[in-house]
């Protein structure tokens, strides 16, 4: 009883660890900041191909940076199911961001009631979602930032909702303190955790 406490401590510290790279950090970030490039670019929906990139790009990151780093630890097949959930519902929350910012762009390009509905809200619903996608996350896999990065964003939105900012600033600050986050963490998880050579793997 007492080693399987130990196993299942050992699995949770090693999962942290996990998620400690700061690479979805760094890759939301961008996708956030590539919204403004989208804006200068006259609403290319570039940004909706930043993310759709960043969550493909992660999983192949992870196993270059995180994954040598961290032994080729094989985790329990109830963690590894839950992992991939977690993987499935963090591609919805995404999609559907990004579906709510194309429809929100298209409000700005028309007079129909609906859209000047949107144009008084600015961006509130848009700062809402944001705000369900990192509490969802904090939920989802139990890290304490995102929790964070949710009460960051729905104060970026309320206040720039008072004080009517730009929809550029809301994405330059929010963009801005995750990449630069998961720079941070990034470098510190690559110092920390020296790469190893590769094993046959271990269960956990």
């Amino acid at each position: 009883m007492a080693e399987d406490l130990d196993l299942k401590q050992i699995e949770r510290k090693t999962y942290m660890a996990y998620h400690q790279d700061g690479l979805w950090d760094l890759l939301i970030g961008l996708a956030m900041m590539s919204v403004i490039l989208d804006v200068i670019l006259g609403e290319s929906g570039i940004y909706i191909v930043v993310i759709a990139g960043a969550a493909g790009l992660v999983p192949m990151l992870k196993k270059v940076v995180t994954l040598p780093r961290l032994g080729y630890v094989k985790f329990s097949p109830k963690r590894q199911s839950r992992e991939k959930l977690n993987i499935i519902l963090l591609t919805v929350l995404l999609t559907m961001t990004a579906l709510l910012g194309a429809v929100m762009m298209s409000a700005y390009s028309g007079d129909a009631g609906w859209q000047r509905w949107i144009r008084d809200l600015r961006l509130i619903p848009f700062g809402i979602v944001l705000t369900s996608v990192a509490a969802a996350l904090g939920l989802l896999w139990g890290i304490w930032r995102c929790w964070i990065y949710a009460l960051l964003s729905l104060a970026v939105f309320v206040i720039g909702h008072i004080f009517e900012w730009r929809m550029t600033i809301h994405f330059a600050i929010l963009g801005s303190v995750l990449f630069l986050v998961g720079l941070v963490m990034l470098i510190t998880f690559i110092n920390k955790y020296p790469k190893k050579a590769p094993e046959a793997g271990n269960d956990i």
